[in-house]
């Protein structure tokens, strides 16, 4: 019974040790997956912007194709990526694998917010490119979970990564398409770069 018994603890050992390896690259593989879904919404954005003088889609009129007047209450990212539908070609980039509490769309017409897990920065510009264009929704501000709706950080707020993804790090995409991963300490970082290329507080559209 005793070799039994080491046995089967050996083997429970083994187990807990081996999972992780196996999770790994799994993790690895949803991470790079996400940056490159942000990619791709930089490239849209940035072409939509071409056809339209330079302005993403909430910086363009409804009447011309744009989303300017669908920045108010009750606030959804869902009508700005939508507008990049063309750009974007499948709403399926708008998931990242690591985001347990979002579903993936199988198109745009049935998009929703819950289907998204990257936010919109209305304030980012190709001309400021360290301003914050889109990234993770799963943010944190002065410790508490950042709630869907219109976001506006100024100097005054502490920035983190909610547990609900990684606490450690989160995607962020900037005006100028480059995708980085950051920190909690680079990302307020970053918060402050924005907040002084603006010199007026930041807005962040969560979903």
């Amino acid at each position: 019974m005793v070799e039994v018994v080491v046995v089967i603890v050996c083997l429970v050992l083994l187990v807990v040790l081996i999972l992780p390896m196996f999770a790994r690259p799994k993790r690895l593989s949803s991470r790079i997956s996400c940056v490159n879904d942000l990619k791709t919404v930089g490239l849209a954005a940035r072409i939509f912007a071409t056809d339209n003088l330079g302005q993403y889609p909430w910086q363009v009129s409804t009447n011309e194709g744009g989303t300017k007047e669908l920045l108010v209450a009750p606030w959804s990212v869902t009508p700005h990526f939508q507008a990049m539908s063309n750009e974007l070609s499948s709403p399926r980039i708008l998931f990242c694998p690591e985001d347990r509490g979002r579903q993936r769309a199988t198109n745009f017409a049935s998009l929703t917010d819950a289907n998204v897990s990257y936010f919109i920065g209305p304030d980012a510009t190709e001309e400021l490119p360290q301003t914050i264009l889109s990234g993770d929704r799963h943010l944190t501000v002065n410790g508490a979970d950042a709630r869907p709706g219109l976001l506006v950080l100024t100097s005054t707020n502490q920035l983190g990564f909610s547990r609900q993804l990684n606490p450690e790090g989160g995607n962020l995409l900037f005006g100028d398409g480059s995708v980085q991963r950051a920190t909690p300490a680079q990302l307020n970082g970053f918060l402050k770069a924005a907040l002084g290329a603006t010199n007026t507080g930041i807005r962040l559209l969560i979903p």
